[in-house]
């Protein structure tokens, strides 16, 4: 079947991939056998050890059990990582889309499909360790960082709920012990981009320092051409700006304490959505081309200029680290809110047939205690306990107006306004041993218990045109156009789950660990923040649990100047999460079962002191081994009754990919006083469907490869460097979301997120 979408580059990742992956792996070899027969390789010429806390205490990337990508605070600047989607492009199986309501991230293909408020997450968001596992707070900004940790498989051990497909682990930056202060300068051509990232440590005595760090970001000319109500301009648009504050305290050796406050503000104009079919061949969508070119009006009754998103996050945290009778005891207390406030002209056309905004409040409190030791020679020991507690206040406003469909309807242009009021409070206790078996071999029993309530109130109700006041003189309508039926459900989701996990490590030597995991592990149910219909128990969706096991080794090769992991996995996922499209709203449903299986390979080269690289490849087998009652695609919607539906049982889960594939080479000299560096990366993957309905006819990926370059000067003992970057050197035209076009109030007309296109710019450093 022919695809929408085509991509310039007409290599498949996968050929790009084994090719650099064959390349560079025989040129590290035999530069390797040449450089050292007996002699140690100097530190200029090794792969430096990553220190990681993806288990929550420092070690060695080597000797952790799990398959991870780690990229440095130095790496996200120079790559310009400003926020969670930007990683995707070098882990490779990390995926999140930006949906028509809101971002959502899958892992290994598996995670909650979809944007509806009324869960977290499947691969959790850390900052410092502190859960964001909401939907909007995908837009954070990453800055002042020390690195990011990409941990994919479950991690309900070590970070609890909300990790049944995997984490991603944010450090930030803390103070030290001497004044040092840093600051970044970028500017990016094509669409007026400009990004201020700075960050200073203040010694306040012998025991005591503070960081402060801040970063700006706006986008003045987006890469999507917009005509609305006949003018023309370019979004999306951002401003974007954070602030952090960081003390540190040692009143003794054994003792830290560290408090954080953060604000952080993203302000998006403008949308990156375009329309991509018109089924129904509706004279109010002027344009279908899969270009950077939307044709949007949002006129009487609605009134709105721009879609846009509001979003204010703060962020409260202590944390107490203190090392008694040897035994590490850490106390972490935190506290966030957010406003987010998200709106769209959702019909997508010039024509303003209906728009949706969201408004969501969140707070969220959380404690943990943990205690980390030995007994003896017999175990190591990583016990805790954790307590949470949430409160969301949702309004979900869909305002239509019939009229401007031409069709002759005259009934007026109301909202359906659905939401919840809920509250949760999570409790869990956990263990993990490290029993030694032998000199070689370690098994690692672990466990937790996690004990979940929520109580809430789910409503639907009518009322004005982009208002949450409840009118009742619209609840007549509300079936007739939206399905719904008016009503306030009291609802309580208790629940409790064990999470059990088995790891076997063999460490024959101080260059190979071979691992092998089991774990069972679970994200919890909650309330469906869009429900409509009459049936309160269906308004409540139950947990998703995984089984999964890993397989997998490290190495470090020819006196470390090769490291590399292989790991195998096969995760079995039962009443996943996921999001589909019921017309004419999204709605949550747990999906019958899912196999996630494959195979990840990562290798980094030091070639000398003047050259590294490294390639990954990940093979990923993910479909639904059971999923009736999905969404249907818009062919099937326009020709089978309503509510139309599928089975996509046996097909391949959505957004997900065959293959993913990543290479960089880097490379040093020096000329004179000055140094040089050159970096060139590339990433791609194999063709997918970004629909939850697996509709290819309307959003079927071409395979796509990624390129990026940058070059830097500085002096070799000066206090700056400059830097020419380009990213998505070749102009991909791709998507990561596209509607299913079967149903709404413009039936047979689809959309797409459009990702963001070249870019080339300059970057300042200094640091002192």
């Amino acid at each position: 079947m022919q695809s929408f979408f085509h991509s310039s580059v007409t290599a498949r990742p996968t050929a790009v991939a084994v090719a650099v992956a064959l390349a560079l792996t025989a040129a590290g070899t035999t530069r390797a056998q040449e450089a050292a027969p007996s002699a140690q390789a100097t530190d200029s010429d090794v792969v430096g050890e990553v220190i990681v806390t993806a288990r929550k205490r420092s070690e060695s990337a080597h000797d952790v059990p799990i398959s991870l990508t780690v990229l440095s605070g130095e790496s996200l600047e120079s790559k310009g990582i400003k926020q969670i989607q930007d990683i995707m492009q070098f882990a490779p199986d990390l995926q999140q889309s930006n949906g028509m309501g809101g971002a959502f991230r899958t892992m290994r293909g598996a995670g909650s499909v979809g944007s509806n408020l009324g869960f977290e997450q499947s691969t959790g968001l850390f900052f410092d360790e502190v859960s964001y596992g909401r939907n909007p707070q995908s837009y954070l900004p990453i800055f002042d960082v020390e690195r990011v940790e990409v941990l994919r498989g479950p991690q309900v051990i070590t970070f609890g709920n909300s990790t049944t497909s995997g984490a991603v682990s944010i450090v930030n930056k803390k103070p030290g012990d001497r004044f040092a202060a840093d600051a970044s300068f970028l500017q990016e051509f094509y669409n007026h981009q400009t990004t201020v990232r700075a960050g200073v440590t203040v010694p306040l005595s012998d025991i005591a320092s503070v960081r402060v760090a801040g970063f700006m970001d706006q986008i003045d000319k987006g890469w999507i051409k917009t005509f609305n109500l006949g003018t023309k301009d370019y979004g999306p648009n951002s401003d974007d700006a954070a602030g952090r504050i960081t003390f540190v305290v040692d009143p003794t050796e054994d003792l830290q304490l560290t408090l954080k406050y953060e604000h952080d503000r993203t302000r998006l104009n403008g949308s990156n959505i375009i329309t991509t079919t018109n089924a129904l061949n509706f004279p109010f969508v002027p344009s279908t081309k899969f270009e950077p070119v939307a044709y949007k009006g949002s006129g009487a009754p609605f009134n709105l200029d721009r879609d846009f998103v509001d979003l204010d996050n703060d962020t409260v945290q202590a944390r107490v680290d203190w090392s008694v009778g040897g035994v590490d005891i850490t106390s972490n207390t935190s506290y966030w809110k957010y406003d987010y406030n998200y709106s769209n002209d959702s019909d997508t056309t010039p024509a303003p047939i209906a728009t949706t905004q969201t408004l969501d409040n969140f707070s969220q409190f959380a404690q943990e205690v943990r205690l980390s030791g030995r007994a003896g020679e017999l175990f190591q020991y990583f016990a805790g306990v954790y307590f949470q507690s949430d409160h969301q206040n949702f309004h979900g406003v869909f305002s239509a107006n019939r009229a401007a469909l031409g069709t002759g309807d005259t009934r007026p242009a109301f909202a359906r306004v659905v939401g919840v009021d809920q509250e949760a409070h999570t409790t869990s206790g956990f263990v993990s041993l490290a029993v030694p078996i032998g000199e070689l071999v370690s098994v690692e029993p672990s466990v937790r218990y996690t004990r979940i309530s929520r109580d809430g109130t789910q409503f639907a109700y009518g009322a004005e045109v982009m208002s949450t006041v409840p009118t009742n003189a619209y609840d007549a309508f509300l079936a007739g156009v939206f399905g719904a039926t008016p009503h306030q459900y009291d609802l309580r989701v208790p629940e409790h789950h064990w999470m059990p996990q088995l790891v076997v490590t063999y460490k024959p030597s101080g260059e190979f660990n071979y691992f092998a995991k089991y774990t069972e592990g679970a994200k919890s149910g909650g309330i469906d923040a869009n429900y409509v219909s009459t049936n309160p128990a269906q308004a409540v969706f139950a947990a998703e649990t995984v089984k999964s096991v890993e397989a997998g080794v490290k190495a470090d090769l020819f006196d470390r100047r090769v490291n590399t992991s292989l790991t195998l996995f096969n995760s079995k996922y039962k009443d996943l999460q996921v999001n589909i499209f019921n017309d004419p709203i999204f709605i949550v449903r747990n999906a019958g079962g899912q196999r996630s299986r494959g195979a990840e390979l990562e290798t980094n080269f030091r070639v000398g002191p003047a050259v590294t690289a490294g390639v990954s490849l990940t093979y990923l087998d993910a479909i639904y081994t059971d999923f009736r009652g999905a969404a249907c695609t818009l062919s099937q919607s326009l020709t089978r009754p309503a509510p139309c539906t599928q089975d996509l049982t046996g097909h391949r889960s959505g957004f997900s990919s065959k293959w993913y594939g990543t290479a960089y080479v880097d490379y040093h000299t020096r000329v004179g006083n000055y140094e040089l560096n050159f970096g060139i990366d590339a990433n791609g993957r194999t063709e997918y469907s970004p629909t939850t309905s697996d509709d290819r006819e309307v959003g079927l990926q071409d395979g796509i490869v990624l390129l990026n370059a940058r070059a830097e000067l500085a002096p070799a003992d000066g206090p700056w460097s400059v830097a020419l970057f380009g990213r998505n050197l070749t102009n991909e035209i791709y998507s990561n979301f596209v509607t299913p076009g079967g149903a709404g109030q413009t039936r047979g007309v689809s959309a797409a997120t459009l990702e963001r296109t070249r870019q080339v710019g300059l970057e300042l450093k200094v640091a002192f």
